[in-house]
């Protein structure tokens, strides 16, 4: 059909019918996106190693929650190489340096003896030293696993133990029962697990022991800066 144009006197006159189709267009890709204006991409800074960063080590030494004390150092040797982008940062045979934080000897029936190591520097092989804050995410030792604190605890020996307890409890009811019937044997289970707790609280909790070469992993709690410090 035939497009006519307004003329003076139309009340459609001065109005504007048709968009240029290059208008449209540019209307179109100025349209409103919910993700205008968000940062979709943080870049890391070239010069740090990022938070979160893991460090696979065997340690130097024997270390246990009987023997340690706070303060005392502690060395340990990277098992792997740590990349940045592609580039090694860490290289395997570096020596990571720290110290013992933490140790507490546990306890039967609260918390398992624990040992909190904080590592402080690592050594490259050519004498480059580097700064860092990193705790214990996980223990290759046997009989061994880490809290959320980066703690490294004595594994808790709850088969062992259910299988001590459970015996005790019924030894105890088979003397009750030999003794006094259904009603000895239900005294009994009492008294025999009662034994076996009472042993258990006299004896020593596990220890948690780290023999030389264990396997640690560390992981960065704060950037690296990968800036040289003193060795």
């Amino acid at each position: 059909p035939a497009v006519t144009t307004p003329q003076p006197g139309d009340p459609d006159y001065g109005m504007v019918t048709t968009v240029p189709s290059s208008t449209t267009a540019s209307l179109s890709k100025r349209s409103w996106n919910p993700d205008d204006e968000m940062v979709n991409f943080v870049p890391s800074n070239p010069n740090e190693l990022a938070s979160g960063t893991n460090i696979r080590v065997r340690l130097s030494q024997d270390l246990s929650t009987t023997e340690a004390r706070p303060g005392e150092g502690f060395r340990a040797v990277v098992d792997r190489d740590v990349y940045k982008e592609g580039r090694v940062i860490i290289p395997a045979g570096a020596e990571l340096r720290g110290r013992v934080v933490a140790v507490s000897q546990g306890h039967h029936l609260g918390p398992h003896a624990t040992i909190r190591l904080r590592p402080e520097m690592v050594v490259l092989p050519d004498g480059t030293a580097y700064h860092l804050y990193a705790q214990a995410v996980q223990s290759k030792a046997p009989n061994t696993r880490t809290d959320d604190e980066g703690g490294i605890q004595a594994s808790p020996h709850l088969k062992k133990d259910a299988i001590e307890y459970g015996a005790g409890t019924g030894a105890g009811a088979v003397a009750g029962g030999e003794l006094a019937g259904p009603v000895g044997a239900g005294v009994g289970s009492l008294v025999g697990a009662g034994v076996v707790t009472a042993h258990m609280m006299m004896t020593k909790p596990p220890a948690a022991n780290l023999p030389q070469g264990s396997m640690l992993v560390f992981s960065l709690t704060e950037p690296m800066e990968l800036t040289p410090t003193k060795n």
